[in-house]
């Protein structure tokens, strides 16, 4: 390309930028901050907010459906979680979240690949599943990576999701747990 040429779509390049600059932008969209939060969990692409109101909302992406919505949207700002209220506390996995609520229940949602949501399938829930087989309620809630363990209101603890390196406190349980099981103590007698 000749110099000529060369100079002739620079200045070219330089009336168009002018001319964008000149276009009327949209009107800005008015947005409040989020207010009334208690508690944060954040994943690893998503956050959630646990509300003094008890609801959880959550925001980022949502390809497994950890924000709980009942799609697999991503979402730049808060959604409400569907279905959920009375909540006491929340925390998050990689792509999936737990919720503990005023009776002692512990529901997730999110990705399943491990198990994770405790509710006896893989299957990714976008919606929040119950937690099954904790038949004295939960008090208490810890999340990892790829599994959750709860604790009972007799003080035992029970994991489930992904035991592939031990983290489910169970021997001989095969790589993946899709259901809660005690923590068992090693007797070194």
């Amino acid at each position: 390309m000749d110099r000529h040429v060369k100079l002739s779509a620079l200045a070219l390049i330089v009336v168009l930028i002018g001319l964008l600059a000149t276009l009327p932008r949209p009107p800005a969209v008015a947005a409040n901050p989020l207010t009334g939060v208690t508690a944060l969990a954040t994943g690893w692409s998503h956050t959630c907010a646990l509300m003094d109101s008890g609801d959880v909302m959550c925001w980022g992406s949502n390809d497994s459906g950890q924000l709980g919505d009942g799609t697999n949207t991503d979402r730049a700002r808060p959604v409400a979680v569907e279905g959920l209220h009375d909540v006491l506390s929340i925390d998050a996995g990689s792509s999936f979240t737990c919720a503990l609520t005023g009776g002692g229940a512990v529901t997730c949602w999110g990705g399943n690949f491990f198990g994770q949501l405790g509710d006896g399938s893989r299957d990714d829930r976008s919606v929040p599943s119950n937690v099954i087989g904790l038949s004295a309620g939960a008090v208490d809630i810890g999340v990892g990576v790829g599994h959750a363990c709860a604790v009972t209101g007799e003080g035992e603890v029970f994991c489930w999701g992904d035991a592939a390196n031990g983290q489910l406190g169970a021997a001989s349980l095969p790589p993946i747990e899709p259901t809660p099981v005690p923590v068992l103590v090693e007797r070194l007698d």
